[in-house]
């Protein structure tokens, strides 16, 4: 037996900090010769990688921003970190590697939305034990992890902090240059270039030998070369999950491919992929689809590739070969208009493409060369078309305010965001323009540019805001997606602000605001006299000038009301849209389920259990519900239930005349048995069979069990009743009330 099985590894050794040297960094202590190479893992650097903080934009048409965690509001995204996967199996023979998902934690309130923010993650962080830290970075969240990284080192100024991605490495001279608490930006393709410094790191080597580094050698910042990008994607690791906990609402964006060969002048990530289309293999796509439907359950997938339509022939080869397997999963993608046909659309149908997203960006010829984009619009038109003909949703983006815009200019984009709105399973967005370092007309506009503490960010409170703003414009160029025009020539730059904001409340109202437009309203006259009211009810209350333009579903259509009335385009059923739409938000906002009580032990022992009216249910009447409910247009008027259902899912529910006085006879708990009783002392047909029509009663009150609008309650009389009465955040108005 050798000397090396005889001591117990994990008790002899252990790594401890690590030192710095100019253009080194090395272990304290290091693991003697004689550790066989089966052991190795004994002595693998411990690295931890956190994926970047992403919010949830959609939480804020709704909820006001909160500086606590005490409500269940998830205002960040999950998502698997696919890059951070690839890196991670990169090295998994030289380290323990695990991945802390940050956004999880912020979800499940492990982390406050408040000033204690930096201090808490870098704590948790921490908690993991890590001799190296490395984060993903994106430009929304840059400040936040330099934050992180500052906290992380007051703590703990041996543990190594790593930043990568696309942001990091468009501005890592001066990240190093400026925050000392940096210690390492790994810059471009990251898996070569991270198992060498790994290496590096383990043996105690020369950094300068680590190709795509930046870090500090001794006062300079040393940049060591590039290696060439990766020619053949199927030899990237295989995604391997030890290292990060996968949950079933986690979003799978998987790698198919990288790189966009076109050279749109507002694009930063094609510069960074050195404007290389590169894809993987149809059998490695699918190898990796099959793991994730086998080992996890998944069938559906987000492919990442900035562009996965260039090649038409690996496409309609792809999906003819997906299509004859028995997966059986659907996926979104990428496109442009002018890179794909009716063949490819047909193909990715049938090999269950359900959803894609075209960047048509603007919606006038001139624009489209001035940004270099260069699509036809008609053809864009008729490409989106036919997608949706197909049976493929689209997601259409366009950006406002892109260097030499104009009101011509917007207005046709706007008309054209709404033409495609009105197409079925489609989505639109209108982003405010963000210049971005490294993208190519960049250095021409930057002397145009101007700070703009306008976006949407965490709600870790003003002071911090403001904190975070002083920041990134003392480091103006690195937090350039923060920046914007500072003048156009025929638009208030405040229109371009709220445009950031804008397009979801519209996807999220589609039937009102296309019956308005189809009105002939002026779309761009629309969005100025939102921008100039949400400003002047925000400056009214004393918000701060980030959320200047910044409004929820209710403050829009409470405006809306307005708005059409100035315009004498009020007519009474958009009127009732209008209430329909304020009736669905009181669920947006609060989608927390009715109160779930206990039996009494009186119920328990008789076997006998009450219903109850759903407690938070509001009803109203509509006169023109058909006008605006087309998949139901065999509806009359009527009235409505609007409710959550038990497990807080909004709801909406047509109730006949019948239904409502059931309901009523439920406001105090009632026994079935009694219930129907009850309900056939007001049912007088003499035509009617007895039990035939006891029995259609019973089939109704069981319909409406199923529908979570009689709840099985099983508590006292007067506790639910109570509870009826006093259900923290749903608007009064229950059964019969009727408008």
């Amino acid at each position: 037996m050798s000397l090396a099985l005889r001591i117990p590894l994990n008790q002899s050794f252990e790594i401890h900090q690590l030192l710095r040297s100019p253009g080194r960094f090395r272990f304290s202590r290091r693991p003697p010769d004689f550790i066989s190479a089966e052991h190795c893992k004994e002595w693998a650097l411990k690295i931890l990688l956190v994926t970047s903080p992403h919010l949830n934009h959609s939480v804020f048409l709704t909820k006001a921003d909160r500086t606590t965690t005490s409500d269940s509001t998830r205002y960040a995204q999950n998502f698997v970190p696919m890059g951070l996967i690839s890196v991670a199996c990169a090295v998994k023979l030289e380290a323990t590697v695990k991945i802390a998902d940050i956004n999880k934690a912020i979800n499940q309130h492990l982390l406050p939305m408040s000033r204690d923010f930096y201090d808490e993650t870098a704590n948790w962080l921490l908690g993991y034990g890590a001799d190296l830290i490395g984060f993903m970075t994106e430009a929304d969240s840059y400040h936040h992890l330099l934050r992180t990284c500052t906290a992380i080192k007051a703590r703990s100024p041996q543990t190594l902090t790593l930043l990568g991605g696309v942001h990091a490495s468009t501005v890592h001279d001066e990240t190093l240059r400026n925050f000392q608490d940096v210690d390492l930006i790994v810059r471009g393709e990251g898996e070569k270039p991270f198992y060498s410094l790994i290496k590096t790191l383990k043996s105690g080597g020369n950094l300068a030998e680590v190709n795509n580094l930046s870090y500090r050698d001794g006062s300079r910042i040393a940049s060591t070369a590039l290696l060439p990008l990766i020619d053949d994607l199927d030899t990237l690791p295989f995604p391997d999950f030890p290292c990060f906990e996968m949950t079933p609402d986690d979003i799978i964006y998987l790698e198919v491919g990288r790189g966009c060969p076109f050279k749109c002048n507002f694009c930063f990530t094609a510069s960074y992929w050195q404007r290389k289309h590169r894809i993987k293999s149809p059998a490695r796509v699918m190898r990796e689809l099959s793991y994730f439907k086998t080992e996890y359950g998944r069938t559906d997938f987000n492919f990442t590739h900035d562009l996965l339509t260039t090649d038409r022939r690996w496409v309609i080869d792809f999906c003819r070969q997906l299509s004859a397997t028995d997966l059986n999963v659907t996926w979104t993608c990428s496109s442009r208009t002018d890179t794909i046909d009716e063949e490819q659309i047909y193909w990715m149908r049938r090999a269950g493409c359900r959803e894609i997203y075209f960047g048509v960006e603007t919606g006038t010829s001139q624009m489209q060369t001035k940004i270099d984009k260069n699509l036809d619009l008609d053809n864009a038109q008729y490409i989106i078309g036919k997608s949706t003909e197909a049976g493929i949703g689209v997601t259409v983006g366009f950006i406002a305010g892109l260097p030499g815009e104009s009101a011509v200019s917007l207005r046709g984009t706007l008309n054209k965001a709404f033409y495609y709105l009105s197409l079925p399973e489609s989505t639109v967005h209108l982003f405010g323009f963000s210049p971005n370092r490294g993208s190519p007309h960049f250095e021409q506009i930057k002397a145009e540019l101007i700070f703009d503490d306008h976006f949407v960010d965490f709600p870790l409170s003003d002071e911090v805001h403001a904190e975070n703003c002083r920041l990134m414009q003392r480091h103006f160029e690195m937090f350039s997606r923060y920046s914007r025009l500072a003048s156009y020539e025929d638009l208030d730059v405040g229109v371009i602000r709220a445009a950031d904001e804008f397009f979801p409340m519209v996807n999220a109202l589609r039937q009102l605001l296309l019956r308005i437009y189809a009105r002939g309203i002026d779309l761009l006259d629309l969005l100025i006299a939102w921008t100039e009211t949400i400003a002047s009810k925000n400056r009214q209350r004393g918000s701060p000038s980030a959320r200047l333009y910044q409004g929820t579903l209710n403050n829009f259509l409470g405006f809306l009301e307005i708005y059409l009335s100035t315009k004498d385009l009020l007519d009474v059923a958009t009127a009732e849209m209008i209430r329909w739409e304020l009736h669905k938000n009181v669920f947006r906002t609060e989608t927390n389920p009715p109160p779930f009580v206990q039996s009494s032990e009186t119920e328990e022992t008789s076997g006998e259990h009450k219903l109850y009216t759903n407690p938070s249910i509001l009803t109203d009447y509509f006169e023109h519900a058909s006008e605006f409910l087309p998949e139901n247009n065999t509806l009359k008027a009527g009235t409505f239930a609007f409710y959550a259902r038990r497990d807080g899912t909004p709801s909406v529910a047509y109730l006949e005349e019948i239904a409502l006085l059931i309901l009523e006879l439920a406001k105090q708990g009632i026994v079935g048995n009694e219930l129907l009783d009850e309900i056939e002392k007001f049912v007088d047909d003499p035509n009617d069979d007895s039990l035939s029509g006891r029995h259609a009663l019973a089939s109704l009150i069981e319909q409406l069990e199923n529908t979570d609008l009689l709840i099985p309650a099983t508590l006292s009389n007067e506790v639910m009743i109570e509870m009826n009465a006093t259900h923290e955040g749903i608007k009064r108005g229950y059964i019969p009330h009727v408008m």
